[in-house]
């Protein structure tokens, strides 16, 4: 049996440390199966876009892209409508983890039973959903 994949979305990658989180440290100590976290093509692909860009997503997505090195690629070549959908779609067939801050994404998932990794509160990263 092969690792858990864990499918982590943009907005972790920009934001995790102003929230504390460690990534790998914090998920390892979150989820107690053997796991290995994905950056998604459509994730790279949204942050290269980002870098082009004269705000603060750039600052964000220079940070990202120093972190994506510590994580496995996903290529995909299916065409998604939009990041989050990619993700999703993938978690569901993988049955994988969605790693994502954002509120829709995560409701999202939970219609579909995907279980998904989160901020807790500064530091602490949570499991929403149940892991087979």
């Amino acid at each position: 049996m092969g690792d858990l994949i864990i499918l982590i979305d943009t907005n972790v990658l920009y934001h995790s440390d102003e929230y504390g989180i460690r990534i790998q440290d914090d998920v390892t100590k979150l989820i107690e199966k053997k796991s290995t976290i994905y950056v998604h093509s459509m994730v790279q692909s949204e942050i290269l876009r980002d870098l082009t860009k004269n705000d603060k997503r750039a600052r964000y997505a220079k940070f990202a892209m120093e972190l994506i090195n510590n994580f496995e690629q996903y290529e995909d070549d299916r065409i998604y409508d939009g990041t989050d959908v990619a993700i999703l779609k993938t978690a569901k067939r993988v049955n994988g983890i969605v790693f994502t801050y954002d509120k829709k994404l995560k409701e999202r998932c939970k219609k579909i039973n995907v279980p998904v990794i989160t901020n807790f509160r500064k530091g602490k990263l949570q499991l929403l959903g149940h892991v087979w």
